[in-house]
Formats: structure tokens, C-alpha cells, sequence
């Protein structure tokens, strides 16, 4: 695991640490702005690591893909790296990019009839593509409260609550239904667990089957 020193990075690097137990094999934390990452993928290198587990969401990915890269690591990497997210990646890395992985909320697939015409409308007009983590939940997060409005027939708080615990909506994330603690319910029925990665300068999906745009592929020093 390769992550950074954030606050919002502690539980999750906890709960991994006790889901993974032996199986993991080396954490390295990382500033946010790392440029030089080389001692850390040198430990993971020597772990003998078959995959790398990343949490990045700052300038620190940027390095770590590019050094994962001019080092040929031989571990497949997954986990979040935000900048990883973005269609400047294989520019910024300089098209070192080749294979990497991240999961990605928000990406051109069938995720629902909504989910592509809206990728299509927006990369139109905007001349990009939705952003990282935030544009598809915000996108259907005014639709959603919207029809909560009209449902409760009131802006009233307590009103709207009720509302909203029983939404049932299809968006561009797909179906939307809350859970007893508010979040959205996951899965291949609700909104999906997507990773992408990136192939001859493309952002493909890879993850769930039912939704992938292209087949896996493996760097090629990975064997």
C-alpha cells in the first residue's frame, strides 16, 4: 500500500491494514506533494509486491505513476489516485501511463440509459471530460432534490428528510436509493463500483464486466 499522509487517508489505511493482515506486505506513506517517490518503490520492489494498492488524491499520483513506470515495478497498481482521474493524465506523465489503474466514480460506460449522452453532452461543451469524484454526484444531486421538492410538496427540513430517505432515482450514476446511514446504496443494481485504466492514451473502463469498455491490460514488464 502506497499511501498519502492526509487525515482522510488514516481509516481507511486502518481498515485495510486489518482486511489485508499478512497479506500485506509493505505500507509506505508519502507527502501529498512528493515529487520523488524512488525509496518508497524501492521497499515495495523489494517486498516483492503483486499489486499496489494506492491512495492519492494530491500531486504525489503524478510521481508515482511515472516512477511506477520508469522502474518497472513488477505489481499491478489499483486503489484511488485522483490524478489518475483526469484526461491530462497521459500527458502529465508523460505517456508513462500505460496500464495504470484507478477506481473512478463517473465514467463513459452503460451505467444507465442517462449515463453516456450526458458524458457526450458535457465533454462537448465543456471541451473535458466530467471531473474526477465530484461531477456525476452533483450533476444528479440537484435532480434528486428537486424531485425530493416536488415529492414533499414543501421546502420544509423535516419534510424534505423524509423525502430524500425514499428517493428512488436512476441518474448518470445510476440508480440512487439511500441507505438507513444516507449514503448511497452500492452495487451492480445502484450506483457502481467502477475502475478505469488508462491504454495507448486512452481512459478506458475496465470494471465491472457489465460495464467495461475495453479488456484489462497488463504492463509489459508484468508477467
Amino acid at each position: 500500500m502506497v499511501a498519502e499522509t492526509a487525515v482522510w487517508v488514516e481509516p481507511i489505511v486502518e481498515s485495510l491494514k486489518s482486511t489485508l493482515g499478512p497479506k500485506l506486505v509493505a505500507l509506505e506513506r508519502v507527502s501529498t506533494n512528493a515529487k520523488d517517490l524512488s525509496v518508497e518503490l524501492s521497499r515495495v520492489q523489494s517486498a516483492n509486491a503483486q499489486i499496489v494498492f494506492a491512495i492519492l488524491a494530491a500531486d504525489a499520483g503524478l510521481a508515482f505513476a511515472r516512477q511506477w513506470a520508469d522502474r518497472q515495478i513488477p505489481a499491478l497498481v489499483t486503489g484511488y489516485t485522483v490524478m489518475a482521474q483526469s484526461d491530462r493524465f497521459w500527458e502529465q506523465t508523460e505517456g508513462r501511463a500505460q496500464a495504470f489503474m484507478t477506481w473512478k466514480h463517473g465514467v463513459r460506460a452503460p451505467i444507465s440509459p442517462k449515463t453516456i449522452p450526458y458524458w457526450d453532452r458535457y465533454t462537448k461543451k465543456y471541451g473535458h471530460i466530467p471531473g474526477a469524484y465530484t461531477n456525476f454526484a452533483t450533476y444528479d444531486g440537484v435532480y434528486i432534490l428537486a424531485d425530493a421538492i416536488k415529492r414533499a410538496g414543501s421546502l420544509n427540513s423535516d419534510a424534505l428528510v423524509k423525502a430524500l430517505e425514499a428517493t428512488d432515482y436512476v441518474g448518470v450514476a445510476g440508480r440512487i436509493k439511500f441507505s438507513k446511514r444516507h449514503d448511497p446504496e452500492a452495487g451492480p443494481e445502484f450506483v457502481p463500483f467502477t475502475y478505469i485504466q488508462w491504454n495507448k492514451g486512452a481512459m478506458v473502463t475496465v470494471w465491472p464486466p457489465a460495464m467495461k469498455t475495453a479488456d484489462f491490460a497488463f504492463p509489459a514488464w508484468v508477467k
